[in-house]
């Protein structure tokens, strides 16, 4: 099944506080909320204090939730946006918000960004074929792993 008009922001963020699993939980938690309601689906990665999220869904109800509440979150800082698409389908249909926290052993799940989570360098750019590369193979991974 095909969406309208769905349009997808990915973005990389420097964690300000030490996040434990707990903290984390809490975190899903209420974005996974707030997404149901606002019919916004995606993930969210973590590893070593970086952050990198992707929301689908309406272009206004997105920028707005990234623009308004993301950016401004005292949680953590360095707020960048490497990719921004418009498409007629989910990559997340199913989640509100999966979620990955990348240990040492599933670094091939990342290859091509873990320049951006080794080095903390927000000055890398990566082109949108190979973030949409990872989040293929993570979308991937969840779906076996969920199986």
């Amino acid at each position: 099944m095909k969406d309208q008009n769905i349009y997808q922001l990915v973005y990389v963020s420097i964690s300000d506080l030490e996040f434990d699993n707990q903290d984390i939980m809490n975190l899903l938690d209420v974005a996974r909320e707030k997404n149901s309601q606002l019919d916004i689906t995606g993930m969210l990665i973590y590893k070593d204090g970086i952050f990198m999220q992707l929301l689908e869904g309406k272009k206004e109800v997105v920028r707005n939730v990234y623009d308004n509440t993301i950016v401004h979150d005292r949680r953590h800082s360095n707020c960048r946006v490497i990719l921004e698409a418009e498409g007629n389908e989910r990559l997340f249909r199913s989640w509100t918000m999966a979620y990955k926290d990348v240990h040492e052993s599933e670094h091939k799940l990342l290859n091509n960004i873990l320049p951006l989570f080794e080095l903390k360098n927000q000055n890398i750019d990566f082109d949108n074929e190979t973030i949409m590369s990872v989040l293929k193979k993570f979308r991937f991974h969840m779906s076996r792993k969920v199986a």
